[in-house]
C-alpha cells in the first residue's frame, strides 16, 4: 500500500495493527492477573533473550515474558504510525532510521527468534497446569463417586433392615385387600378366578 501511495489502505492496515496490539495487551494483562504457579514464575523470571538496538548494533539482553510482550505491543503500536515516505525509504541502516522503522526492525529481528518461542513456552506451562488440574478434578470425582456409593449402600442396608423388622407388624390382610380393590376391574376378575381354582 505504501509503495503505491494508497493512504486509505495504509490507514486500514495501521488500524488493524493497533487493534491487534490492543487485544494482545488486554489478553496479556488478563493472563498475568490470573497466572499462578509456574506460569506466574514465567511472567516474572528473566529467561528469554531479546535483541535491541544500541546505536548501530544489535545487542542481546535477558528479560521476562511480561516485559517482552509489553515491549512488543508498544513497538507494534508505534510501528503502525509510520508514514508512507518513511516506509518507502529503503534504508534500514541501524542508528540512522527513525523510531517507527526501528520498531519495525525490532519486530522483524525478534518475533520468530525470541517472542514466539516464549509464547510457545508459556502455552506449554499452561498445558501442564491444565493437566494437573484435570488430574486433581479426576481424583475429586472418583472420591465423590466412592463416597456417594458408600452412602447409597448404607441407606439400602438400613432400609432392608427396617423392612425385615417391620414386616412382622404389617397388616397383610388389610394391605392386600386395599391393593386388590385399587386394581382395574378386569384385573380383579382375573385374580379372583385365579385364586378360585
Amino acid at each position: 500500500a505504501a509503495h503505491h501511495y494508497e493512504e486509505d489502505e495504509m490507514q486500514v492496515f495501521a488500524e488493524r495493527i493497533q487493534h491487534a496490539a490492543d487485544e494482545i495487551a488486554k489478553e496479556h494483562t488478563a493472563d498475568y492477573q490470573m497466572a499462578q504457579g509456574l506460569v506466574l514464575e514465567y511472567f516474572h523470571s528473566e529467561h528469554g533473550k531479546i535483541d535491541t538496538m544500541m546505536g548501530a548494533d544489535w545487542t542481546s539482553r535477558s528479560t521476562s515474558y511480561w516485559l517482552v510482550m509489553n515491549d512488543f505491543v508498544r513497538r507494534a503500536r508505534s510501528a503502525s504510525t509510520i508514514s508512507m515516505d518513511e516506509l518507502n525509504n529503503s534504508s534500514f541502516i541501524l542508528g540512522q532510521i527513525p523510531e517507527t522503522k526501528e520498531n519495525i526492525a525490532y519486530i522483524n529481528q525478534n518475533l520468530f527468534r525470541h517472542i514466539l518461542p516464549q509464547i510457545r513456552d508459556i502455552v506449554a506451562r499452561y498445558r501442564v497446569q491444565v493437566l494437573e488440574f484435570s488430574e486433581i478434578s479426576s481424583l475429586v470425582t472418583y472420591l465423590n463417586l466412592a463416597f456417594n456409593t458408600a452412602i447409597l449402600v448404607l441407606i439400602a442396608l438400613y432400609f432392608l433392615r427396617f423392612v425385615g423388622k417391620s414386616e412382622k407388624n404389617m397388616q397383610y390382610m388389610y394391605v392386600t385387600t386395599i391393593w386388590a380393590l385399587s386394581m382395574p376391574p378386569n384385573f380383579r376378575k382375573k385374580m379372583y378366578h385365579f385364586y378360585q381354582k
